[in-house]
């Protein structure tokens, strides 16, 4: 019996997802190895500054999202977002293998917008194939979240693999695989869909300051929980216990990554 196309998940959605799989592929691999170069003997920065520096950066990217929806949303286009944002956070990561301050923080700005234009933008193209779908939604963003969840472990455990032998391996596997995922949407060849918005209706009211709080707050708890015990365990266990049998870059975020 075949099933009628209207209740079926689109090859575009699929695409999509594939390509947030990527991404997140490469943001959760650069983030494996981001603590340790801080921490390493090229800046040798105390623990304290490391997870400091990384706190703001957990932050900043949750922030990145909401500026990246409203930038893709208003200005530039949903599509156009992600694949600006996509090249940027190539860039941001390809940065990093440049063993400089500069080198690092640049990189760093660069991955936070990019990943902020790239991940909101990518929902938002997703969450469009199922306009006139909505029975599927809930198993379509099941799907979405399945593809995250398989890029955040195939990306941890590249990224750490690559990293034992040099960091700028590492970095330049995150690059490639966002770049991958840009491909994948380069080559969607999807009908906008256009959401006409009344903005002459549109009031700041109780509801605006509450998405503001719920904004504001979830970037905190963000932070706190990306530097919140089992982290922090699992960087001091990797630099300070020299622990020979698990690779040093697998016990700082990886697990952390597989299980977040």
């Amino acid at each position: 019996m075949k099933i009628p196309s209207a209740i079926t998940h689109s090859k575009i959605s699929i695409i999509y997802a594939l390509a947030y799989c990527f991404e997140r592929a490469s943001y959760y691999g650069m983030r494996v190895l981001i603590v340790l170069l801080m921490v390493d003997s090229t800046f040798a920065f105390t623990r304290a500054k490391a997870l400091s520096i990384y706190g703001f950066f957990a932050l900043f990217v949750v922030l990145g999202k909401v500026l990246g929806a409203i930038f893709g949303d208003l200005v530039l286009g949903n599509k156009k977002a992600i694949l600006l944002g996509g090249v940027l956070q190539a860039l941001g990561c390809f940065a990093l293998c440049i063993e400089t301050s500069i080198g690092l923080y640049l990189g760093m700005g660069l991955v936070i917008i990019g990943s902020g234009l790239f991940s909101s933008n990518t929902l938002a193209q997703f969450g469009k194939q199922y306009f006139n779908k909505p029975k599927l939604l809930d198993a379509g963003f099941t799907i979405l979240f399945i593809a995250i969840n398989i890029g955040s472990f195939v990306g941890a455990t590249t990224t750490s693999r690559l990293g034992i032998i040099d960091y700028s391996y590492g970095f330049v596997a995150s690059g490639l695989f966002v770049l991958i995922a840009t491909v994948f949407v380069y080559f969607i060849n999807d009908k906008p869909k256009v959401v006409n918005f009344n903005f002459e209706k549109i009031e700041v009211n109780k509801a605006f300051f509450y998405v503001l709080v719920v904004v504001v707050f979830s970037g905190i708890f963000w932070m706190i929980y990306e530097n919140s015990s089992f982290s922090i365990s699992l960087i001091q266990n990797a630099v300070f216990a020299n622990t020979e049998s698990i690779p040093k870059s697998v016990l700082i975020a990886g697990l952390s990554s597989f299980i977040g």
